[in-house]
């Protein structure tokens, strides 16, 4: 086994962060709701501590596991979780909420499998697309039409849209032709933009984007409390703990809307330390992209950045009021089991790249 590099101090030190401000969030955020619905205000955030224990065996998995072998595994786990996405349709092993079948019944847990998809995505696309320009199309697109079908008959329209983001992206990366990149896109962007109009609830959730004080106590009502959570947080904010939107306000406190709690109760400085941390590492992970000669590694690098930028841009955005709503994790912070062993693998893999990379060492003068 060749010896690897250091672990990289400021990836390290940026996910860190993140974790420390995701658990204190999910803690402060779910007291109150762990108690009425578990009966015990900690049970939530103790379930989070576990999610966190699998999460960490889930990274050091991406990171020591060689990226050669996950390449040999990449259209097996590909096809694997693109079964999950559609299993949720079973009887007896989906589960559906609030209209969605988006989740897995496993021994008595949920698992909602799109998560493990995108991060399966970025490796099969990084394989498909390491022969850069000589690289066939056809796999890549018949696998992201392929999940995406699968993605939208849940429905989940974020997801399916971030697999076709994510599948130009790679091929952009890859050095695939402007001209082909061009009308995929184009096409891409039309169906997506129907699916929008056809559907009356992302309509709604548009008009409620464009002026959710319209109807603050209907479409817009999420969106307007998580506003006037960041509004009254101030520059230092109310204090750990001292949040009111998280009292039966806010709905989805703990989970999409985690940002609007770090906003309330830790202010401008707190909303500054997570914005931070998402920038350096996306920043340490694109050097450790440009430095790889190996396209195959340097693929699932980049597909890892887009596939956490892209939460963690979207989830911010729609709390904040930038984007529409659409109920997207935000990577390490927001609670959510799958979510997070799915992010914690992406950034496992970026890691095992990284360390794997031999550093520029000056050669010693001759004695």
């Amino acid at each position: 086994m060749p010896r690897l590099e250091p672990w990289d101090r400021w990836l390290v030190g940026a996910w860190a962060l993140l974790a420390a401000l995701g658990i204190v969030a999910v803690a402060s955020a779910s007291l109150d709701v762990a108690a009425v619905r578990y009966g015990h205000p900690y049970a939530i955030v103790l379930r989070w501590l576990g999610f966190w224990l699998v999460a960490l065996g889930a990274l050091a998995l991406g990171a020591y596991v060689p990226p050669e072998r996950w390449r040999a595994l990449a259209p097996v786990l590909f096809l694997v979780t693109l079964l999950g996405c559609v299993l949720v349709h079973a009887p007896g092993i989906g589960r559906t909420a609030n209209g969605a079948a988006r989740w897995l019944s496993i021994a008595g847990m949920s698992v909602q499998p799109a998560e493990f998809a995108l991060a399966a995505s970025v490796l099969f696309f990084a394989r498909v697309l390491e022969r850069g320009e000589q690289a066939r199309l056809g796999p890549l697109v018949v696998g992201a039409l392929l999940l995406c079908g699968a993605l939208l008959a849940q429905p989940d329209y974020g997801d399916a849209a971030l697999v076709l983001l994510l599948a130009f992206a790679m091929a952009f990366a890859a050095g695939v032709a402007a001209r082909k990149l061009l009308v995929v896109a184009f096409i891409g962007l039309l169906v997506l933009a129907a699916l929008a109009v056809v559907a009356p609830y992302r309509l709604a959730r548009l008009g409620s984007f464009l002026n959710p004080w319209a109807d603050r106590f209907g479409a817009g009502y999420q969106l307007a409390q998580s506003l006037l959570a960041f509004g009254s947080g101030g520059l230092w904010g109310a204090g750990l703990g001292e949040g009111v939107q998280k009292l039966f306000y806010l709905p989805e406190v703990f989970t999409d809307f985690i940002a609007a709690v770090i906003g309330e109760e830790m202010g401008l400085v707190g909303m500054g330390l997570l914005i931070g941390a998402y920038f350096v590492l996306a920043m340490r992970a694109c050097a450790v992209a440009l430095r790889e000669e190996h396209a195959f590694r340097r693929l699932v690098v980049v597909g890892a950045v887009v596939v956490l930028g892209t939460s963690a841009l979207v989830n911010l955005g729609v709390a904040m009021g930038l984007l529409p709503t659409k109920g997207m994790p935000l990577p390490f912070v927001s609670y959510g089991g799958s979510a997070l062993v799915a992010d914690a693998w992406l950034l496992g893999l970026i890691f095992g790249v990284q360390r794997r990379q031999r550093r520029n060492r000056p050669r010693e003068a001759p004695a």
